[in-house]
């Protein structure tokens, strides 16, 4: 099981700035009964699809299309031997160049030689502080 907040972040984006902000996943083994064992995966954050972000109209025009969200410092984390019913939060950093509405979900779990990524959106909304 994983969770996601919605979230907001700020940032001055006045002369070419970028905003960083922190993501936490928040991950639980479920496994429980008689299918209840320990669980080893990698976690990874992956580049921005070429779709993202998803970018929002106002009255102003779309903000944030174009441009990416990067994944800044380490982007693979592995656990070993999550055990039943036990669960851990795994700390990432995201940086944007301008505001909009990204779509943070770019996790995929390799597991058992599988791979799949979860199906939920988790977007954040990135304003700007800057006023000209």
């Amino acid at each position: 099981r994983h969770d996601f907040k919605a979230m907001s972040a700020t940032g001055d984006f006045a002369s070419g700035a970028s905003c960083d902000f922190h993501v936490v996943v928040r991950l639980r083994n479920v496994l429980q009964g008689n299918r209840a064992e320990s669980v080893s995966f990698v976690l990874e954050a992956e580049g921005s699809p070429p779709t993202a972000p998803e970018s929002v109209v106002d009255g102003e025009g779309p903000h944030g299309a174009d441009l990416p969200l990067v994944w800044v410092g380490p982007t693979r984390v592995s656990v070993v031997d999550l055990g039943p019913d036990e669960g851990m939060d795994l700390r990432f950093k995201a940086r944007v160049a301008g505001p909009g509405v990204y779509n943070l979900n770019q996790f995929r779990v390799v597991m058992n030689g599988s791979s799949f990524h979860f199906p939920q959106h988790c977007l954040v909304t990135v304003e700007s502080t800057y006023t000209p």
